[in-house]
């Protein structure tokens, strides 16, 4: 199971077989809008394997191509770092393990 703490405010809770790349695109990932960590609390961090791209049609309008990343566990857990972010949050999203915040809280321990 992984967490994904969105910028908005919300957090996701996802299978780690999700497509992560079809959900969360690489262009926002690389702006850190997403923060991703394992059931372990460890941190994962996107490694592209494709670069996003972006430039400019005609001198005028931008464009950017979201690359594709594999999200890829970093150092040990930092189980004070996500309870810190949950602290944030103000909602969880669907998902089938947890209904609330509370739930997280209980996992967390």
């Amino acid at each position: 199971m992984i967490f994904v703490f969105l910028d908005d405010g919300a957090l996701d809770v996802v299978d780690e077989n999700f497509n992560f790349n079809g959900e969360y695109e690489g262009i926002d990932v690389e702006d850190s809008v997403y923060r991703f960590f394992d059931e372990h609390f460890r941190e994962l961090k996107p490694k592209f394997e494709t670069p996003n791209i972006g430039g400019k049609f005609l001198c005028l309008l931008p464009w950017t191509c979201s690359g594709t990343y594999r999200l890829l566990p970093h150092d040990e857990p930092k189980k004070e770092e996500f309870l810190r972010l949950l602290k944030g949050i103000n909602g969880v999203n669907a998902n089938r393990w947890f209904s609330t915040i509370d739930d997280i809280q209980r996992f967390v321990g």
